[in-house]
């Protein structure tokens, strides 16, 4: 695997990775990781041909003297398979979840009003692409709500500090904030590579 191109700017950030002596390259996602060791928000992963994959990410507004990518795979389709949701209450706050791969989500304020409610968190550590958009709130009868739009909005790639908005809620109701397990995720440490940038 080597680099074929790479972009950086204050509106786009992409890599272009030829991978033609990998096998099955298409199956691969990446982590990025600043040269701090932060994992970087990945908009876009392992789009391109089967032997070229563009990944695009979200940097702080430091520049990068390297980056380092870690490969991963799903075990399954994730998306066809039922999701383990990790509920919790939302009477105490921060809520702090361990999904799994060494990460942890942070639930760090929840603002409701007559129109919307809004759950900030934060994510650290290897938490893949698509996961990351599965914030939820359940209700006191296990009906999971998914947020607005079914995404999340980036508020500051410093932190990878995110909101998700939801609906109105009912007041009467005790919610949970929960996010999924991650246990259907192979990480390949050994082929992580570094790339220098200056």
């Amino acid at each position: 695997m080597n680099l074929a191109l790479v972009v950086l700017s204050r509106f786009a950030n992409t890599l272009m990775l030829n991978l033609s002596d990998i096998k099955q390259p298409s199956h691969y996602h990446y982590f990025v990781l600043d040269d701090q060791g932060k994992s970087l928000y990945v908009i876009g992963n392992g789009q391109g041909s089967a032997s070229k994959q563009n990944i695009s990410f979200v940097k702080g507004k430091e520049d990068l003297n390297e980056i380092t990518l870690i490969p991963y795979t799903f075990k399954s389709d994730y998306d066809l398979n039922p999701i383990k949701w990790l509920p919790k209450s939302t009477k105490v706050l921060p809520i702090v979840f361990h999904p799994g791969n060494d990460s942890a989500v942070s639930v760090k304020k929840i603002e409701s009003d007559n129109l919307i409610t809004k759950v900030y968190y934060s994510v650290e550590g290897l938490y893949p692409e698509g996961y990351v958009t599965k914030m939820v709130l359940i209700d006191d009868k296990g009906k999971v709500i998914l947020p607005r739009g079914g995404s999340e909005i980036l508020i500051d790639p410093e932190t990878n500090e995110f909101m998700a908005e939801f609906d109105t809620l009912d007041k009467n109701i005790e919610y949970k904030v929960a996010t999924p397990q991650l246990n259907d995720i192979t990480i390949f440490k050994e082929y992580k590579i570094s790339i220098p940038l200056k």
